[in-house]
């Protein structure tokens, strides 16, 4: 986690991700091999979360209405944005550009150097929780699996 927070770089945590995986909770190569690089493309659940509360603020502070519908479209791009992001420093702010033109249209990019300023206080705890997420995954695979060394996870 502290690794995570520290480099804001879900492929900079991958090498710790995978160590901790094999000698703190006992999860099985087979299981580590595939799920972290994998969860650490596609599983970006502190992006979603906050490219979600991004159109939210942005809607808010444009005077638009937070219906039903814009709420699954929030949701949904918030989702494939996720999946699409790159696990790098500051990536997190060319995703929030695309759901901020999408939804609002170019008035919205005067938004960006707002989110630009404000992205170093949160990408630290999205890359957190996307890493958590990870290895949480993969340990749950892994005992699943009847793949997890439970001598080693209970140490």
């Amino acid at each position: 986690m502290l690794v995570a927070f520290t480099t804001t770089s879900s492929a900079a945590t991958l090498p710790v991700s995978i160590k901790i995986a094999e000698e703190r909770l006992g999860c099985s190569e087979k299981v580590y091999g595939f799920t972290l690089p994998l969860g650490n493309t596609c599983n970006m659940d502190g992006a979603a979360i906050q490219y979600s509360v991004i159109a939210i603020f942005a809607c808010n502070l444009f005077g638009l209405d937070i219906t039903p519908e814009r709420i699954f479209q929030f949701i949904f791009l918030s989702l494939i944005l996720s999946i699409g992001a790159a696990g790098v420093k500051g990536s997190g702010i060319v995703m929030s550009t695309i759901i901020i033109q999408t939804i609002i249209g170019d008035v919205g990019l005067t938004l960006i150097p707002v989110m630009a300023a404000v992205w170093p206080i949160l990408d630290p705890f999205a890359t957190m929780a996307n890493n958590v997420g990870d290895l949480t995954g993969t340990t749950l695979v892994s005992k699943s699996l009847k793949m997890l060394d439970e001598d080693v996870y209970n140490s």
